[in-house]
């Protein structure tokens, strides 16, 4: 089961581009996607401690998308 973060506010595509790159790089995911919106981050890992996933990922979005903060939205 994975899970879905809402982005605190709009991303160009290459950012999101950049940024999956990167966060698909990660030896311990699955997957991760945008919504079709790019309002959301859909994500899944391999294993169940999402909190060391995320918390690289969120410094990931700090530095390539100007700032911008996840927040939890749902499991997906």
């Amino acid at each position: 089961m994975g899970r879905s973060y809402h982005l605190s506010k709009k991303i160009a595509e290459n950012q999101a581009a950049e940024i999956l790159r990167e966060i698909n790089g990660f030896s311990d995911i699955k997957q991760a996607a945008f919504s079709s919106g790019m309002d959301y981050l859909e994500i899944e890992a391999k294993g169940q401690d999402y909190s060391e996933v995320m918390s690289r990922a969120v410094n990931i979005f700090s530095k390539k998308a100007n700032g911008c903060e996840l927040s939890f939205a749902r499991f997906v």
